[in-house]
């Protein structure tokens, strides 16, 4: 959990991007059965990383005006963009090989967008 300055020059969240990355998160821990603050925070284990980059993915494929910027993610998660950008990375490697995760993502993503 690092305060970067990254995430610091981020434009503030917004109440409405707030609740959106707060429902994919708990649409994450509901699937998952692992606690959403885990999912936040919880470190570098491979599950909890899985379930945050796609989180990440999620809420880069929001397309127009509400788009999420690496450091707005990195803000929302308390992280460096770099990190982030990574973890975005990770998810798009992982959809072209796990099925499963692949459709795991989808519903995320189809939720991002519906905002």
């Amino acid at each position: 959990m690092l305060d970067t300055s990254a995430a610091r020059s981020a434009r503030p969240l917004s109440f409405e991007h707030f609740t959106l990355a707060n429902s994919l998160l708990n649409m994450a821990a509901d699937a998952s059965g692992i606690r959403r603050t885990l999912i936040k925070y919880g470190g570098r284990e491979p599950r909890l990383a899985r379930l945050r980059w796609a989180v990440m993915y999620a809420l880069r494929s929001v397309t127009g005006d509400h788009r999420w910027s690496y450091p707005r993610i990195a803000t929302f998660f308390l992280m460096d963009h770099s990190t982030v950008h990574h973890g975005v990375r990770q998810c798009e490697r992982m959809l072209k090989v796990d099925e499963e995760y692949s459709t795991f993502v989808a519903s995320l993503v189809e939720r991002a967008r519906r905002g």
